[in-house]
């Protein structure tokens, strides 16, 4: 049974986090040969405020990611 942990930042729509998991699903069963239903898929939501790329917490960045 794979199991997979994401970290993203806060903020994602529920739609884009369900297009998200649907998607590796699909990738993960196709590609280890396994039936979706024993991907078991873990999203953590992070804020901004506590995570940093290169020095800079990502809440003072420019860009969204």
């Amino acid at each position: 049974m794979p199991i997979i942990n994401i970290a993203i930042a806060k903020g994602r729509s529920r739609d884009q986090k369900q297009t998200l998991v649907r998607e590796i699903s699909r990738v993960v069963a196709q590609t280890l040969s396994v039936d979706p239903e024993k991907i078991w898929i873990r999203i953590d939501e992070f804020e901004k405020d506590n995570f940093a790329v290169g020095g800079m917490l990502m809440s003072d960045r420019k860009s969204s990611t």
